[in-house]
């Protein structure tokens, strides 16, 4: 007797959450024509929280939210901040990677390449974007004869990285390597090079310091790319920088994990001994060392 009245409450819930998208969507439509007749600053502003709210109210709108992030990207890009349009697109392309579209790759390689500093990013996104969307004219247009394959661009790229004369890291090259790996994985996950381009991308980010962009570029591996033949490595390299951050917890997780995993691998006795050691200073892993040969 009770379902008789909880499937029409459903019902009456999901209507009323369809009613406050769609009066979402009529509400971004006003105020997009709005900034059109008027382009304020606080339209603009209101507009961007509009698409920012949209897009995190219903993230599961892919078409929709999309779009808006790639209307939010050109807006800041408009607005001349070229930094957070190629972070929003960047974004939404890889949170919705099937509805990517030409004019979001476009765009992306446009401020990669005339104010990011990473031209190779930009080459990358127009090549493998000719290839997504083969009939699109921008995109076909803005091929050159003049361009490697990716494969041989990158490593070109790579072995750059460190300046040959004083072995100092090189950031707008490391920087540009990175990016590249980034958009090529999202726009070609299938393709067995693009594992292999994110797991070098690590060890770019790891070698300039960003430990942070380094477990996100590991992270991603481990979870889109399940078959990479070094994925034992990435999920230990995982706990390593956690631990070298001060995140114990996540590090002792990813440890017991990867322990768990490959109980077989070379670095076993490495996570071992690393586990067991866990937020001690130096001084303290020596003095246990010295106290264990005692």
């Amino acid at each position: 007797m009770k379902i008789s009245y909880i499937i029409p409450l459903l019902l009456l819930c999901c209507a009323a959450c369809q009613s406050e998208q769609r009066k979402k969507q009529a509400e971004i439509t006003r105020l997009e024509k709005g900034f059109e007749a008027n382009t304020s600053d606080k339209n603009a502003e209101a507009l961007l929280q509009l698409y920012q709210s949209y897009r995190s109210t219903y993230p599961s709108d892919s078409a929709n939210s999309a779009y808006y992030g790639y209307r939010q990207g050109l807006m800041l890009y408009t607005l001349k901040q070229p930094a957070a349009a190629a972070d929003t697109l960047y974004t939404v392309l890889s949170t919705y990677p099937q509805a990517a579209t030409p004019e979001a790759i476009i765009l992306l390689a446009k401020i990669y390449e005339t104010h990011l500093e990473s031209p190779q990013a930009a080459i990358t996104l127009y090549q493998v974007g000719a290839s997504a969307f083969p009939n699109n004219e921008a995109l076909k247009t803005a091929q050159s004869t003049d361009w490697q394959p990716v494969s041989a661009r990158m490593e070109q790229l790579r072995n750059s990285i460190f300046d040959a004369a004083t072995g100092r890291l090189q950031r707008l090259m490391a920087a540009d390597f990175i990016r590249s790996a980034q958009v090529y994985a999202l726009l070609q996950p299938n393709e067995g090079q693009a594992a292999q381009l994110l797991y070098q991308a690590g060890e770019v980010a790891g070698a300039a310091g960003d430990y942070a962009q380094t477990l996100q570029l590991y992270e991603r591996l481990n979870k889109h790319f399940p078959a990479f033949e070094k994925n034992a490595q990435v999920l230990f390299m995982r706990a390593f920088t956690n631990d070298e951050m001060g995140q114990l917890e996540e590090a002792r997780q990813l440890y017991e994990a990867f322990l768990a995993q490959y109980p077989d691998h070379e670095f076993v006795k490495d996570a071992k001994v690393l586990l067991k050691n866990l937020g001690k200073s130096a001084e303290e892993i020596i003095q246990s060392f010295i106290q264990q040969e005692q």
